[in-house]
């Protein structure tokens, strides 16, 4: 029975863990965050995105694909992205939920109050929602979420 515990307990460490960054549209701020996190590669940890409005099966925006690849953002979720709406079962799955913004962290807290301790902003001031800017603004958000990516605490 002993064996069988220890077992159990070193599956339950080698899990990995999942984190869902959350954005308005999940084009932009949440794909980047997630293929920069997922090109970090942080020891047990894994990153997905929705968004709050999203219309599901949206690619990645051309802008945000380029500055997540400048930045060096994880291929395969970067080429391979498609948007989800954030789902009741997506945040009762997740780990950490990590919002781009206010709003976001707004809604959420609002939806899902039995899982406000989960979810936090990347930022203490909200990441400016680049879409429909040009490439130089797509960059400078890239650059703030890289950033605040290295300071998130798990």
């Amino acid at each position: 029975m002993k064996n069988i515990f220890k077992n159990i307990l070193k599956i339950l460490k080698l899990r990995k863990k999942y984190v869902l960054f959350v954005c308005t549209g999940n084009t932009c701020r949440s794909p980047m965050a997630e293929s920069l996190f997922n090109a970090m590669n942080i020891n047990h940890w894994y990153a997905r995105s929705a968004g709050t409005s999203a219309t599901n099966g949206q690619n990645m925006s051309l802008e945000a694909r380029m500055a997540a690849t400048n930045h060096g953002g994880s291929m395969n979720n970067i080429y391979n992205h498609k948007s989800r709406h954030v789902s009741r079962h997506m945040i009762e799955n997740a780990d950490k939920i990590v919002c781009l913004a206010r709003s976001h962290y707004n809604i959420l807290t609002s939806q899902f109050p039995e899982f406000t301790n989960k979810i936090q902003q990347l930022t203490e001031e909200s990441i400016s929602d680049p879409i429909g800017r040009g490439v130089e603004v797509y960059d400078k958000c890239c650059v703030e979420i890289k950033t605040a990516l290295q300071n998130l605490k798990l």
